[in-house]
């Protein structure tokens, strides 16, 4: 019973500093004034992703550093983009030509952290020669 009285000091203890702050750096941060800062477009990663033929746009991107570092600053070697919904076809003087059609998903691969075209391929599965996604939902019907 002692034991347990000793670990639920120790808990609540961990709690209580774990939850309290630094007034300094409370303090530091609460003057939102001071903050200087320029947001730009970075158009020539924008660029990556304007194309007029084969994938030309997705939704519900999503990015995995595959050497499993994901912190600010950091070197990724190879970076994986996952997309929804996909469109695919081409794109002649700003307007979709006949056979445009929209997967439910697709991936791209970027080698590197530079914004060069030939850095980034994107990838989709076929069946029959026809587009389709490379994942395949199999969930049961929502009625059964």
């Amino acid at each position: 019973m002692k034991n347990k009285s000793i670990i639920h000091v120790l808990f609540s203890v961990a709690i209580f500093f774990s939850c309290s702050t630094n007034k300094n750096i409370a303090q530091q941060n609460t003057d939102l004034t001071s903050l200087k800062f320029i947001a730009e477009p970075a158009t020539d990663w924008a660029n990556l992703f304007y194309r007029k033929h084969g994938w030309f746009g997705a939704d519900g991107i999503f990015s995995i550093p595959l050497n499993g570092i994901d912190t600010a600053g950091a070197t990724n070697p190879e970076t994986m983009l996952l997309f929804s919904d996909t469109m695919l076809g081409d794109i002649v003087n700003d307007s979709l030509k006949p056979g445009y059609l929209m997967i439910h998903n697709s991936v791209a691969l970027l080698k590197d952290n530079e914004p060069a075209e030939s850095n980034i391929h994107f990838y989709w599965d076929t069946i029959n020669g026809k587009p389709i996604g490379l994942f395949t939902p199999n969930t049961p019907s929502p009625n059964q």
